[in-house]
């Protein structure tokens, strides 16, 4: 590809990504989609091109992105946060797909997934006003809730109940909410990775999900966290909850990219095989998928399969 065409498709992918990171957000159910779409093309772009054509489309994507705040808002400092949140989040998927190009596709995914996790958690751990802004929320919500419920003329034993799951739901959401946004992290961050390099024509077989997989280092740390939660109490049991959080997701990806290895050598359908993965996603299925995959470090499934498959052919 020559300089000019490889210009033209950066470009291209720069504007796209810029409109699905405003495009989407406005969107009740969707809206949170617009990360991992607006990921979609750079990631892509550095599969093919490399990561350095996938960071200046990133920088271009950002400028695209604060040019078009600055046109919703009229505020130069709006303008700039969007820039920045556009070049921490989608941009930095895009130059893991890039980086992924030369390097094992696991192990940069695991990169992004620390950097994400760590930089949400650092950001609502220290911004200012973060943890009053989502209480307040949720007591709004809580309360509306409340109405609504005692309005349908249940009784007080219902009441209690009901107010007893919103204290339990509140007190999860907001001491746990470092684990709970890096977890949320490692699920978009995978959408946009991993999607992302399918769709590049080029990206070979070293991208591909279901050769995900994990270090034997990550089992250890998953036991010791959860050991944490289980024994300790007060911050240093929410601290142990949110490092177990995000590890719960990366092992349900793991189990869901072994299903993924074997339905595509058992299943000839795509419509049986999307089966299959939905019903490995839907509660309380994932539970089984993520024990799976914290199991896969020391059985390592596909290996045997494979393994296997190369005994029968002798």
């Amino acid at each position: 590809m020559d300089r000019r065409s490889g210009l033209a498709e950066g470009l291209a992918a720069a504007g796209l990504s810029a409109f699905f990171f405003w495009g989407l957000r406005f969107f009740p159910l969707i809206g949170i989609a617009f990360v991992p779409a607006a990921a979609l093309p750079l990631v892509r772009l550095g599969t093919r091109l490399g990561p350095r054509v996938a960071t200046l489309s990133a920088v271009c994507a950002a400028a695209f992105s604060a040019a078009i705040g600055f046109a919703l808002t009229r505020s130069l400092p709006d303008a700039g946060g969007q820039a920045i949140a556009f070049l921490a989040t989608a941009g930095a998927c895009g130059i893991a797909g890039g980086l992924a190009r030369s390097r094992r596709a696991s192990a940069v995914f695991l990169g992004l997934c620390v950097y994400g996790a760590a930089a949400g958690a650092a950001v609502w751990s220290f911004g200012p006003g973060a943890t009053p802004a989502i209480e307040r929320d949720f007591d709004r919500m809580a309360a509306q809730g409340i109405a609504s419920v005692r309005q349908s003329g249940a009784d007080a034993a219902m009441l209690a109940r009901t107010q007893a799951t919103i204290d339990l739901t509140r007190r999860i959401i907001v001491n746990g909410a470092p684990g709970l946004i890096a977890a949320l992290w490692v699920l978009l961050a995978a959408v946009a990775f991993f999607l992302g390099r399918r769709l590049a024509p080029d990206r070979g077989d070293r991208s591909d999900f279901s050769r995900f997989h994990l270090p034997p280092a990550c089992a250890a740390i998953f036991v010791l966290s959860g050991a944490a939660v289980a024994l300790l109490r007060g911050p240093a049991r929410w601290a142990a909850a949110d490092v177990l959080a995000p590890l719960l997701v990366l092992y349900f990806l793991v189990g869901l990219s072994i299903i993924t290895y074997f339905a595509r050598r058992w299943l000839r359908t795509g419509v049986l095989r999307a089966a299959v993965y939905v019903t490995a996603s839907w509660f309380p299925f994932p539970a089984g998928t993520a024990a799976l995959g914290l199991f896969d470090w020391y059985f390592d499934f596909r290996k045997k399969a494979e393994q296997r498959a190369i005994g029968r052919s002798e």
